[in-house]
């Protein structure tokens, strides 16, 4: 939703239609319904969210259209469950394509079912394990740091930079001897993400675990586009619990939001939220028509976490010492916000790309 000119000062965002906003209002109501964020990820697996991409041939939704996933994880963010909406879209968004589209018919009956299903938890990160073959196995060593659904994945869908060898995606089976994890059990950023570090140890898997070269670029152009859908989502959080409170909130008698520093501040954030919405709307579009690249993502990605930081930190400065106190939303947020900054790989990539554009 955009604030314009329409009835009630709110326009819809025309890159969804009446079906995708049928399933945000199908989400919206489920999370005002459940009050317990443990169910939430169970939830999205009954209701079948997890399986939208999924053809329907191993029990999917069938639907390659990401916009479906991007009202879910939206709605997600807006009641407060970034964390969770991370493992949806990891789950749902990065990892199932990637399966369908690149995995052999073999490998694609094997864990396609379970996660339409939601039955297998697919764990998702990005690792510079060492990776070798002998005959028709790879061998993995090396850590994966905080990769999403860790401790409860029974799949890995590993985006591997080997300094030794060509990037590469590899699917593990977390049954596979060799593997240790330990959960993180109280990060600071991202409740609900189901964080787990790795080790590798001698952890052999099938030379066909390895997808082809090609899914490194789609791994890298969908992991950086969910992760600017929900940075963008996490922005519009941000503004939106703050002009609630400073609309609440009152000094000498006077709302905080009447002041006219507040009313510039949360003018040029609004400015910059929606500027925001529609770039990453037409990066969702390119993804709709099989034309976003993954440059084109990496700018999204890189534009989007940085305005979320920014925005949650302004939040954060306008509530004042509240901000600080974890019982309001801000400070989450602002704390979310900067763990995604983490994330910001794809920059060194983007240059690169930018140069060698710019080159030729």
């Amino acid at each position: 939703m955009r604030f314009g000119a329409q009835a009630g000062g709110v326009e819809m965002r025309t890159v969804f239609d009446a079906e995708h906003e049928d399933i945000r209002t199908t989400v919206r109501k489920l999370l005002q319904r459940d009050a317990d964020p443990d169910d939430l990820v169970v939830d999205a697996a009954t209701n079948g969210f997890l399986g939208i991409g999924v053809p329907e041939e191993y029990g999917g939704g069938g639907s390659p259209d990401p916009r479906f996933l991007v009202t879910v994880a939206e709605e997600f963010v807006r009641a407060g469950h970034l964390g969770h909406a991370v493992r949806v879209v990891a789950h749902a968004g990065v990892a199932a394509p990637l399966i369908a589209e690149h995995a052999t018919a073999e490998t694609r009956a094997q864990w396609l079912p379970g996660l339409a299903t939601g039955v297998t938890r697919v764990g998702i990160g990005r690792t510079a394990l060492r990776v070798t073959a002998s005959g028709d196995e790879l061998i993995l060593y090396g850590h994966a740091h905080s990769v999403v659904d860790g401790p409860e994945a029974g799949l890995l869908v590993l985006r591997v930079s080997d300094p030794a060898a060509d990037d590469a995606v590899v699917l593990v089976d977390t049954t596979s001897p060799g593997i240790a994890r330990t959960d993180v059990a109280t990060p600071l950023a991202l409740g609900g993400a189901n964080l787990a570090d790795l080790i590798f140890d001698e952890v052999r898997v099938p030379a066909k675990s390895r997808l082809p070269h090609a899914a490194v670029a789609d791994f890298d152009k969908d992991d950086r586009l969910w992760l600017a859908v929900l940075a963008v989502a996490g922005t519009r959080a941000a503004l939106d619990t703050t002009i609630a409170y400073v609309k609440e909130r009152k000094v000498f008698g006077t709302p905080v939001a009447s002041f006219e520093n507040t009313r510039i501040v949360l003018g040029e954030a609004l400015a910059q939220c929606e500027a925001a919405e529609t770039l990453i709307d037409a990066v969702i579009a390119e993804r709709v028509s099989s034309t976003l690249t993954t440059e084109r993502s990496a700018v999204a990605k890189l534009q989007a976490i940085e305005l979320f930081s920014r925005i949650s930190d302004q939040g954060m400065q306008l509530h004042g010492g509240y901000g600080y106190m974890r019982e309001y939303p801000i400070s989450q947020l602002y704390a979310d916000a900067r763990y995604f900054r983490l994330g910001i790989d794809g920059s060194t990539a983007l240059a690169t790309e930018l140069a060698d554009r710019i080159a030729t």
